[in-house]
């Protein structure tokens, strides 16, 4: 009952602050979003490539932005890598390199890596202590569910991270396929 009020209230809010004065006014007119290549080339820095660029993570120090974010690697293909970017406020002359790629033929992440996510800490692993961890999704050839894996490094703005060999979260169900529906699609 209480949702069918919220309505009729709002509206009624609404239709109120549209007049002035006895007259309504006309709403303001829309802003068009930026254009989305614009934001791939200046922000993300692949000015004029055939490339996507999606999912950031930042961490500010003082005015200086480090960005990790998911990319095409090589231009025109669909295969994530995660490229780094550092720079002040107006980084968009910056050129990103990628810090890390899919595995190995046969890895669990060998198709795509993505979605990162930078935490500091302490991160003991393999007799080595390091300052940053990054988390990020990935999945193999032929599958489209994701898994979560963990690599590392000494520095914000290390050139490669050292991936854990496995993933650190595994999907849930048995079986390769793509999840519970598709077994159940697919009879298995």
């Amino acid at each position: 009952m209480k949702r069918m009020l919220v309505l009729p209230l709002f509206m009624a809010a609404f239709l109120l602050s549209c007049k002035k004065s006895g007259q309504e006014q006309a709403p303001p007119d829309p802003v068009d979003p930026p254009d989305e290549n614009v934001v791939v080339s200046k922000v993300f820095g692949f000015d004029g490539q055939q490339r996507y660029a999606y999912c950031p993570s930042v961490i500010m120090q003082g005015s200086e932005r480090h960005v990790w974010f998911c990319g095409t690697e090589p231009a025109g293909s669909f295969n994530d890598h995660i490229y780094y970017l550092r720079g002040d406020l107006d980084y968009a002359s910056r050129i990103p390199k990628a810090v890390l790629a899919p595995g190995a033929p046969g890895s669990w992440d060998n198709r795509h890596v993505c979605d990162p996510s930078i935490v500091k800490g302490e991160f003991k692993w393999n007799g080595t202590t390091y300052p940053y961890a990054m988390f990020y999704l990935g999945n193999r050839d032929g599958r489209f569910y994701n898994e979560i894996g963990v690599a590392f490094a000494q520095s914000i703005d290390a050139d490669n991270w050292v991936k854990y060999p496995s993933q650190v979260v595994q999907k849930t169900w048995d079986g390769e396929a793509d999840g519970p529906l598709a077994m159940e699609t697919h009879g298995e």
